[in-house]
């Protein structure tokens, strides 16, 4: 087995990634491994380059391991998909680290040794359009402060990002607008605050965003949030980070919650989303899940930190308009 450390510079607080290759390579030479730290150049750099050193050694198991956010672990991801020979260890280096919430804490991850010595399982993937996904979409509210969130980035202290994107973004209040289909039911047209697409539940640097999420069981998450005020955002947003907000039934006006494995967006303009923590726009969206298309590493007595969410009578299966949100 081969272990490739993949290094976004960009990543997480000034400097850190400098300090963190100092410490992989002390722990791989210590481990006496075959290793190499690969740093990424620009947007795009990780995906072509796992899929490269996959052709090119297909007799090989290699070991990539994303060093970074979310958007690291994305392309790494991407880079990945189909090709059997390829393992993926995610090391959360980055600024919302949302991917590895549903699997255990941040340090788990970041035990090097530990994550050498794992052995890696299949998990679910989402494709949209002819790319990938590992953790979720976010459009609307959501996906406009992720933009934000990029903007200030290096301005604004990592934990702070979020709050910052959500400030700023309060007082535009983004909506979308798109015709659906789900799992070959047509939902009709869509005027949504936001909505998202998960395989996994947290977003937004700890927002629980889609609490039913199992990157396991081949489906995903959606959720379609009607246009709300500002008074009701403030009212329901607590009750969204913590992934609770369908416990409350005054809430069913403004959620809609499904699990489905085919979707299809087509939006009234361009559309900026936000995908894996990266902004990418589009005119159209296809997703779909993929599953056990990646193998991911889990080191051993990884625990989540975050109880799950007791189910809801409103998480719906089985694609079914029971009631049309307003255009």
């Amino acid at each position: 087995m081969k272990h490739i450390f993949i290094l976004n510079p960009a990543a997480g607080k000034r400097g850190r990634a400098d300090e963190f290759e100092q410490s992989i390579r002390a722990i791989a030479t210590e481990k006496g491994i075959f290793f190499e730290i690969h740093h990424t150049d620009e947007v795009g750099d990780a995906s072509v380059f796992v899929r490269e050193y996959c052709l090119r050694e297909p007799e090989t198991v290699l070991r990539f391991y994303a060093c970074g956010g979310d958007g690291t672990l994305g392309r790494v991801v991407s880079g990945a998909v189909g090709a059997a020979n390829a393992e993926v260890a995610v090391v959360p280096i980055g600024t919302g680290n949302d991917f590895v919430r549903v699997l255990g804490k941040n340090e788990d991850f970041l035990d090097i040794a530990a994550q050498i010595e794992a052995e890696a399982t299949p998990f679910d993937v989402l494709q949209w359009n002819d790319k990938y996904c590992v953790n979720m979409i976010n459009i609307g509210f959501d996906g406009e402060v992720a933009a934000r969130v990029s903007e200030g980035r290096g301005r604004v202290p990592g934990k702070l990002a979020y709050i910052y994107g959500v400030a700023c973004e309060f007082f535009k209040m983004s909506k979308a607008k798109f015709r659906c289909v789900m799992d070959g039911v047509d939902m009709g047209e869509r005027a949504v605050q936001l909505s998202l697409y998960a395989g996994g539940g947290f977003c937004g640097g700890g927002f629980h965003a889609a609490p039913y999420a199992d990157l396991h069981d081949g489906l995903m998450d959606v959720c379609f949030v009607r246009p709300v005020s500002r008074l009701t955002l403030i009212r329901v947003i607590g009750s969204y980070r913590k992934g609770t907000y369908l416990l409350n039934e005054n809430n069913r006006k403004y959620f809609e919650y499904y699990k489905c494995s085919d979707v299809r967006l087509a939006f009234d303009k361009p559309q900026r989303i936000c995908v894996d923590g990266e902004i990418e726009v589009c005119d159209s969206l296809h997703l779909s899940v993929l599953p056990g298309a990646v193998r991911i590493v889990v080191p051993k007595g990884a625990t989540s930190p975050y109880e799950r969410v007791p189910e809801s009578p409103y998480v719906q299966t089985v694609a079914s308009p029971r009631e049309e949100l307003p255009v």
